[in-house]
């Protein structure tokens, strides 16, 4: 069967790795400055080494989770995906400042983009919209969510994917499905959680594989796959004249025509409610290409 597998730049991708270190290094420096604005001067000298080292274990947890069962997840996925299928792994963006995802496993294909969170956890698991736990001898104790950290991942690529395809975003954002992946796991069992959970990488492909999602055309998939492979850290954007104008159709209806894209519509749109408008759906001029414009209730 065998998909398509593209690697991100790698000179880009150490890039991105140098800026997380610098905002780590950053957050350490600023945890220090609260210890010393905080705690007095007799105990901040005991808490601070404690401190240092929790935080320096919590990166490093986000660092290695499910680190070992990604290579075995992707090697599946390598060999039970469609044909017609893109897989990337280890995906790092930078979608808003200083606001970055590293992607476990992002597949993508005519019928969606799959973004997967694999862990390399032993043992028996719950999960739920309320949290996850994990089974300690014979009691569950609560564990950090890789349903919550896959939320997180989905939303900021959403804001990366509506930033680089603007016109585009519409035909495609009913389309991305976040899944959880769980390598090793003895057990689980999951309840109402946002997300599919499926055990291993052969259960995820078959999911990806009977989904039924859009038809998103191959040109676009080939731009997208592009873009995340040489996708830059985060650029502030100099500020856009946006060009708008308010009208009236023949029954009364106020409405404000956007002259650009999208997101363009969506800026003009946020400013009108700021103002206490009630603004309805944006949408497309179906006459006029590269127009937009919503209603007032």
């Amino acid at each position: 069967m065998f998909c398509k597998y593209v690697e991100q730049d790698r000179e880009i991708k150490k890039l991105f790795k140098q800026r997380i270190k610098e905002k780590i290094e950053r957050e350490k420096l600023l945890l220090e400055k609260r210890i010393d604005e905080e705690v007095p001067k007799w105990i901040s000298w005991a808490i601070k080494p404690i401190a240092k080292a929790k935080f320096s274990w919590d990166q490093d947890g986000k660092e290695t989770d499910g680190f070992f069962g990604e290579e075995a997840v992707s090697n599946a996925l390598f060999l039970w995906l469609k044909r017609n299928s893109i897989l990337m792994d280890n995906v790092i963006l930078e979608p808003e400042k200083n606001e970055f995802i590293q992607i476990d496993h992002l597949v993508i294909s005519n019928n969606g983009i799959f973004i997967l969170e694999t862990k390399n956890w032993k043992g028996a698991f719950l999960g739920s919209r309320k949290g996850w736990k994990r089974k300690e001898g014979g009691r569950w104790v609560k564990c950090k969510s890789p349903t919550t950290q896959n939320e997180r991942h989905e939303r900021l690529f959403r804001v990366w994917l509506k930033d680089n395809f603007p016109d585009e975003y519409e035909k495609i954002e009913k389309f991305i499905y976040p899944l959880v992946v769980m390598k090793g796991t003895d057990w689980v069992k999951t309840d109402g959680t946002t997300m599919p959970v499926v055990l291993g990488g052969i259960e995820a492909a078959v999911y990806i594989n009977r989904t039924e999602g859009g038809n998103i055309p191959d040109d676009l998939i080939n731009r997208i796959v592009e873009r995340i492979k040489y996708a830059k850290p985060y650029e502030e954007k100099p500020e856009k004249k946006i060009k708008f104008e308010e009208g009236k159709t023949r029954e009364g209806k106020r409405f404000v025509r956007i002259f650009g894209n999208q997101k363009d519509a969506e800026i003009v749109a946020e400013i009108y409610r700021k103002k206490n408008f009630k603004v309805k759906k944006i949408f497309p001029d179906k006459k006029e290409k590269g127009v937009f414009f919503f209603y007032f209730e």
